[in-house]
């Protein structure tokens, strides 16, 4: 093999997405923060007793982000394609910024401690639920071959 051909080893081209398949992609993201955001609004009005829905704690809100988490890894690899999967490489760090930021917040209305005890939880939560599917992809993309 001769050097010129060991430079292309590295380059990605770009993946020639279908009009559906673009589709399919923007569908599944703007689904799930549909979904999430239902869930968000629904579980605020329940919180604020403006509704009585019964949720007694936030995890529904969770389990919306972590799908919407999903879908969005999901998508960016089905618009993107290869481009994509390597969009998810920073993705987890954004994830657990996010679960910082709602830690900040909840932190003044119920205090220091519990907040603390609810965003370990839910880092740990999105570590092992999102995170080895994300990195799956992540290994993938390093699959070298001689």
């Amino acid at each position: 093999m001769s050097n010129s051909e060991g430079d292309y080893l590295h380059i990605v081209m770009p993946d020639e997405i279908s009009a559906s398949r673009q589709r399919l992609g923007r569908t599944i993201i703007w689904g799930s923060a549909t979904l999430m955001g239902v869930v968000l609004l629904l579980q605020t009005l329940d919180h604020r007793a403006i509704l009585s829905l019964g949720f007694e704690t936030w995890r529904p809100t969770l389990y919306a982000y972590l799908l919407w988490a999903t879908c969005l890894c999901w998508g960016q690899v089905i618009l993107r394609g290869e481009q994509g999967k390597r969009s998810l490489f920073i993705l987890p760090a954004v994830l657990f910024a996010c679960v910082l930021a709602y830690y900040l917040s909840r932190r003044s209305t119920v205090g220091v401690a519990v907040a603390r005890a609810a965003a370990k939880s839910e880092a740990f939560f999105i570590l092992f639920i999102v995170y080895p599917t994300i990195t799956n992809k992540i290994f993938a993309l390093l699959n070298c071959r001689e």
